[in-house]
């Protein structure tokens, strides 16, 4: 009897595990609406994202987790300097070639998607398709394939989101120990008078680094 349980659960974690090895499309659409419901608990909590508070964004994060197994999944919740929450997020990594993974983030008046493949990550501002990232840096569109926008190198510890017509912000690109009860700030130089497409392009791409750092710290 013990042999068979055994058994049966070798066989359950690998069936878990080929699931994870090469998903498809379907699968990564389904995982993503997973990862909206996980995290639904946070988003009445989080405070709207104005001009004032997207200079306030900071690199701290509340609700931290990240787990390994059959890949990589995380969630958590970035807050302001004043450890307000403002954006939370949930992602999941699998294992195998490929290097896929699925993010879903989510601030208090919308929600970002961005699922990662060999072609590179496809981001979406609720359901308007933004373009596929590239390992260029750069964002093409979905029609057409030209490119709308860049995240810039690293230039004077900053990491600027440039479109054709103007710099959109910058990334901070190396936080400094903070002494202080106040967080350190995440962007610079944000105009504030960003348009809906210009904010969604500019936070997209901003919170898909965010995220990366924090999976590797």
């Amino acid at each position: 009897m013990i042999t068979l349980l055994v058994v049966l659960t070798g066989a359950v974690l690998l069936a878990r595990g080929l699931k994870n090895f090469m998903p498809g499309d379907k699968r990564l659409f389904q995982d993503l609406q997973q990862l909206k419901e996980s995290m639904q608990e946070w988003k009445p909590e989080l405070v709207p994202i104005s001009s004032e508070e997207l200079d306030t964004f900071s690199f701290n994060q509340e609700q931290r987790s990240v787990r390994k197994r059959f890949g990589k999944t995380a969630k958590g919740v970035f807050t302001t300097i004043y450890h307000e929450p403002i954006l939370a997020y949930a992602y999941k990594e699998y294992s195998g070639p490929g290097h896929k993974a699925v993010l879903f983030a989510e601030t208090r008046e919308k929600s970002y998607s961005f699922i990662k493949d060999k072609k590179g990550v496809r981001i979406a501002a609720g359901q308007r398709q933004l373009g596929t990232l590239k390992e260029d840096g750069k964002l093409y569109s979905p029609k057409g394939g030209k490119a709308i926008a860049t995240l810039g190198q690293s230039a004077n510890q900053l990491l600027p989101v440039r479109t054709a017509d103007r710099e959109l912000g910058s990334l901070v690109d190396k936080p400094a120990a903070q002494n202080d009860e106040l967080g350190q700030r995440a962007f610079q130089f944000v105009p504030n008078d960003l348009a809906e497409e210009e904010k969604d392009v500019f936070l997209a791409l901003a919170t898909l680094e965010l995220v990366h750092r924090s999976l590797k710290s």
